[in-house]
């Protein structure tokens, strides 16, 4: 009974009662790398260097939670578990309330650019080349509204190949032609990879089963 009012209670779109307590470098709790690895495939070893543990209170209950936190160019942490998908402020954070973003990770590579709706297809393909980064710089859309953000971020760049990772879905759909429309010849949609799959990470996750 616990799980399921803890699902319901944490899958609410107003997240304004659920305030961070700790934000924590190393994820030490079993459940959450057991996510990480069992329900999406991912080697939370490679994951280290870009998720946090995060320990949030929901100030309506008096509960205490664990989640994995993925920072964005705000500072604010999107974050996911079993339970939970949404968006954190962090402690110290001067926002009135946690500021949807996306997440920049500069590479080696600054002539090509590699483009996720999400953090976990991201770090799918980490796995699976075994790697700890990509050569090129990465962008993390972490929600598909923030589409228009980074096609601003990326005319103010040289960038000559721009890899996008999509979903198949019509959201991404749309969203490969928006960008093919303003970016031009230089975009190299990656979304054939997976095909028959909603996204990256499940394309990933099922080639395990």
């Amino acid at each position: 009974m616990e799980i399921s009012a803890h699902k319901s209670q944490k899958t609410q779109n107003s997240q304004e009662s659920l305030t961070v307590l700790e934000v924590n470098e190393q994820i030490w709790d079993k459940r959450l790398i057991g996510y990480l690895a069992g329900e999406r495939g991912i080697n939370h070893k490679l994951a280290l260097k870009y998720l946090k543990h995060i320990k949030y209170k929901n100030l309506k209950t008096g509960k205490t939670y664990d989640t994995l936190g993925f920072e964005n160019d705000s500072g604010d942490y999107e974050c996911r578990d079993k339970y939970f998908k949404g968006i954190l402020k962090a402690p110290n954070s001067e926002n009135i309330s946690a500021a949807k973003d996306i997440t920049y990770i500069p590479g080696r590579d600054k002539s090509s650019l590699a483009i996720f709706e999400g953090f976990m297809d991201f770090l799918s393909v980490l796995t699976r080349k075994g790697e700890a980064a990509l050569a090129p710089d990465v962008i993390i859309l972490n929600m598909i509204n923030m589409r228009r953000r980074a096609i601003d971020f990326i005319k103010q760049s040289t960038y000559q190949r721009i890899y996008t990772f999509f979903d198949n879905d019509s959201a991404g759909h749309k969203t490969t032609e928006m960008f093919k429309e303003e970016l031009g010849g230089r975009l190299r949609p990656q979304n054939h990879l997976y095909s028959g799959y909603k996204d990256y990470n499940a394309f990933h996750y099922g080639g395990l089963k």
